[in-house]
């Protein structure tokens, strides 16, 4: 099924689906009710302290994001790598092979990096990632796969 964007307009997504009825009572609940409602949409154990505010605004986004769309499993996995401190598909897919050697030129000094399954091993020290490596070199942020030009982006300062 195709959408036409030019007929069809965008599309409508009735709302209605997504709203839950305690939504409209947790702007006046403090307390035990609002306790019970973090229990049963966050965790069991509950909290010691915490601003009511902060509590709502913490189970409204429980309640809503149950009841919306979820995500596919392609973007969990994608959340999941960068959670773990790996780089995203399109940059995984790019990036060395263990086993691998990335030689870069920074200031007249020549960096050896090995890759290895457990990251990237710069003078006998392994970081997480390339971008960790690119920091420890120049002292300042890069995108490590730019830096050791793994990116389709032509290198932009070369020092």
């Amino acid at each position: 099924m195709t959408y036409d964007w030019e007929t069809e307009g965008f599309p409508r997504v009735d709302l209605e689906k997504f709203r839950d009825p305690s939504l409209a009572k947790l702007d006046k609940m403090y307390g035990d009710d609002l306790d019970a409602l973090w229990r049963e949409h966050i965790h069991p154990s509950g909290l010691e302290r915490m601003y009511a505010s902060l509590m709502r605004k913490c189970v409204a986004f429980a309640i809503q994001s149950a009841a919306g769309p979820q995500p596919r499993p392609e973007t969990l996995a994608d959340l999941e790598r960068l959670a773990n401190g790996n780089t995203s598909r399109a940059a995984a897919a790019r990036a060395a092979s263990p086993g691998a050697v990335l030689v870069r030129e920074w200031q007249g000094k020549t960096y050896r990096v090995d890759v290895t399954e457990d990251g990237f091993v710069l003078d006998g020290e392994t970081y997480r990632s390339l971008s960790a490596v690119a920091k420890h070199i120049t002292g300042a942020h890069w995108s490590g796969p730019r830096f050791f030009g793994l990116s389709k982006h032509p290198e932009t300062n070369t020092q």
